[in-house]
């Protein structure tokens, strides 16, 4: 740190004096103290005062710019306000031929500071040192006059001028040496009467001495302490002292350094505790360190208990991969997302469909012309057998071939007209694949209508094609090897590219597009979903497990009425929180003879407390006397009813009631179901109605209340 020195320099100059040593003799004389007192200020760069206890380094050197050190001393200093006061010379003597005349200049540096600029040039006045050495004068000395006691003894013109009592002449010049003469007596040492007259000589000479003894050396011409005095009377009371201020206190300390630093350390030593200041309050938190590298891993701990089974996971993916899936839920835009792990979108250019539209289940698209692609460079892999799904509806059009998706080269799911040009509202589903060895087409032989959802499915095994429809599956065999190489090649929905024409394009809707690299095992489903079923025969168990969309997977019977009891609680406890279910229920002959098998299905799981469920791809069905299925109306979105005292119920309504002693209670379908997909509202319910007599058929009293169940079973997704 840079700082700034203000101060002053005084070189103590003291006479030697002669000391009586004995009774009647003189000491020889005392040399001269060489000390220089040295007081000043200090200010830093800022112009502040420093404080503290600072160590100070002093160097004379022989010229301002020198690096001739002449002398030097150091020595600890305290500041107050930046004022210090020292004595140089203790700790390292001034030699007595320093202030020779010549000039030099004293250099100031405080602690590892670099030292003071400019350099102090030293004047005259501590060239008093110079005098020291008239204890022993040889030589020369031309003074102006001399006076004693203020009288002048010696003129300027160097003349006598004093008293001339007791003068001597000059001296003669030197005589020969005299024989030597006889020993004299032995003489007395001074006593203290010669010194006394020889004091009384000269009153100012007397007067001189006694003023340098009492300045140079009261402590040796103080006699011994006396005994203490006896103790005087306490004397009065004297007037009330003024408080000393911090101006009086700072100048008595600027006063001596030594009695500053004596003072200092008893402050130190006795109010360490006083002197220190109250405590400060916290400061604020700093800022979070960055963490720190991690630990090396620690043994592994033992071993927990093994937890409770936790809940049923999601559907599972069917066997093969799921590579491209579109739901088609955008409500606006001209691309569509692919949901699976691959996220390959499709896009569209040039208009021709519409997003946004009512779909299977969501939004979807309409198209009118349109087309979706996913571009060359995809990264859907090459599959040596392939399965691919979508649902469709299709609006009135012409007797032509429509794509519903291509794989470019490899192979297509397309809509075909029935081969009744009298009917456009009819149509079939073909599924083509280029194996190596050449293409394979098959078409299914069932037509549906136009203006409803169908499910159409097609699949490769390397062995056989298969074609499905809302589950009902046609097999050809087929076997031309893996499928040709397709990695990359482009995608079609809707429509297909030759060259930059749309062909073969899609006239309604398409929804929830899949594709899997692995056609699914034993012709996509297992040959009993529903093993051990009582009601079920192996063709219904398949019907069933295609219509849920998801023909490979199996069920597991979680309640039957005749083994289990005829109890509600005992329903909800084995089925409930158990995921999609089915319930099917068997009644006896009715008035037509004729026993009826029906029940319904819900991806919602059943509980002792939810209430009102909806908004799932929920169904009510009928196997016997005829098959139908019965989908969710628009009244009502509610599809089944959950509490303790019911059994499997459906609908808002409701649709099925069962009661808490698992018997039909009564069947007011369609409420939040419909009988009709073409007119979904606006139908009146009833036991003597057709839409009902449809589902639940018609009992020997004319009523479908109170109806006793032959048997029930409730099947919930395999584990």
């Amino acid at each position: 740190m840079r700082r700034r020195l203000l101060g002053r320099f005084l070189i103590a100059l003291a006479m030697g004096l002669l000391a009586v040593a004995g009774a009647a003799s003189f000491a020889s004389a005392q040399g001269v103290p060489h000390l220089l007192s040295q007081q000043g200020r200090v200010l830093d760069a800022n112009n502040l005062p420093i404080g503290g206890l600072q160590n100070m380094t002093f160097t004379i050197y022989d010229g301002p710019e020198s690096n001739t050190v002449l002398w030097f001393e150091a020595q600890p200093v305290a500041f107050d306000n930046g004022f210090y006061s020292l004595t140089l010379g203790r700790t390292n003597a001034i030699p007595e031929n320093l202030f020779d005349g010549s000039d030099v200049y004293l250099g100031v540096r405080i602690g590892d500071d670099d030292e003071m600029r400019p350099r102090m040039r030293i004047t005259s006045v501590p060239y008093a040192f110079k005098a020291g050495t008239a204890e022993n004068v040889v030589g020369d000395i031309t003074p102006n006059s001399i006076s004693v006691g203020g009288a002048t003894v010696i003129n300027e013109a160097g003349e006598w001028v004093g008293s001339t009592a007791g003068l001597q002449g000059a001296a003669g010049p030197q005589g020969p040496q005299g024989p030597e003469g006889p020993e004299g007596p032995a003489g007395g040492g001074a006593d203290a009467n010669d010194v006394a007259a020889l004091l009384a000589m000269d009153a100012n000479f007397r007067d001189a001495i006694s003023v340098l003894l009492v300045g140079n050396y009261a402590d040796s011409l103080r006699g011994a302490d006396g005994a203490p005095g006896a103790q005087g009377p306490e004397g009065p009371q004297g007037p009330p002292g003024t408080a000393a201020d911090s101006n009086a206190v700072a100048s008595a300390l600027a006063m001596d350094g030594a009695f500053r630093d004596a003072l200092a350390m008893v402050l130190v030593n006795n109010y360490a505790a006083a002197l220190r200041g109250l405590q400060g309050p916290a400061g604020v938190d700093g800022a979070p360190g960055a963490p720190g590298a991690d630990g090396a891993q620690g043994p592994p701990g033992p071993a927990g208990a093994q937890g409770d089974p936790g809940p049923a996971g999601q559907d599972g993916q069917p066997s093969g991969g799921l590579v491209a899936q579109y739901e088609f839920d955008e409500e606006t835009g001209t691309l569509f997302a692919d949901t699976s792990v691959l996220g390959n979108d499709a896009t569209t250019t040039g208009g021709g469909l519409t997003a946004g539209s009512a779909g299977h289940t969501g939004n979807t698209v309409d198209f009118s012309g349109g087309i979706l692609t996913v571009a060359a460079g995809n990264t859907i892999p090459d599959s040596a057998q392939i399965w691919v799904e979508a649902w469709i509806n299709p609006d009135v059009s012409a007797n032509a071939n429509q794509v519903v998706l291509q794989k470019e080269g490899a192979y297509s799911l397309f809509k075909v007209a029935d081969g009744n040009a009298a009917n456009d509202n009819g149509f079939q589903i073909g599924f083509t694949v280029t194996g190596r060895l050449g293409a394979c087409t098959i078409t299914h032989p069932e037509a549906f209508i136009a203006g409803q959802w169908t499910h159409v499915a097609g699949w490769y095994t390397n062995l056989r094609l298969e074609v499905a429809v809302n589950g009902n599956i046609v097999t050809s065999d087929c076997a031309n090897g893996a499928i040709v190489p397709h990695a990359g090649s482009r995608l079609f929905i809707g429509a297909r590219l030759s060259g930059a024409n749309r062909v073969d394009q899609f006239d309604g809707r398409i929804d929830e597009v899949r594709i899997r690299q692995t056609a699914p095992v034993g012709q996509g489903t297992p040959a009993t979903p529903f093993s051990g079923s009582v009601l079920l025969s192996p063709s219904q168990q398949v019907k069933l497990n295609k219509w849920t969309g998801k023909p490979g997977q199996t069920w597991r019977r979680c309640y039957r009425l005749t083994t289990d009891g005829a109890s509600s609680t005992t329903f909800h406890n084995q089925c409930d929180n158990s995921g999609p279910s089915f319930s099917v229920f068997k009644v006896g002959t009715h008035a037509n003879g004729q026993a009826r098998l029906f029940g319904g299905y819900t991806e919602n799981a059943w509980s002792a407390s939810y209430g009102y469920r909806g908004y799932d791809d929920a169904f009510l069905f009928v196997l016997e006397p005829t098959i139908e299925r019965f989908d969710v109306g628009y009244t009502y979105s509610n599809t089944t009813y959950s509490h303790i005292s019911y059994g499997p119920t459906f609908g808002h309504g409701h649709d099925i009631y069962v009661n808490a002693s698992m018997q039909l209670a009564y069947c007011n379908f369609p409420y939040a179901f419909s009988c009709d997909q073409r007119t979904l509202s606006g139908l009146q319910a009833g036991p003597t109605t057709p839409c009902t007599q449809r589902l639940c058929g018609l009992n020997t009293v004319g009523t479908t209340y109170n109806v006793s169940f032959q048997e029930m079973e409730v099947w919930v997704l395999g584990q």
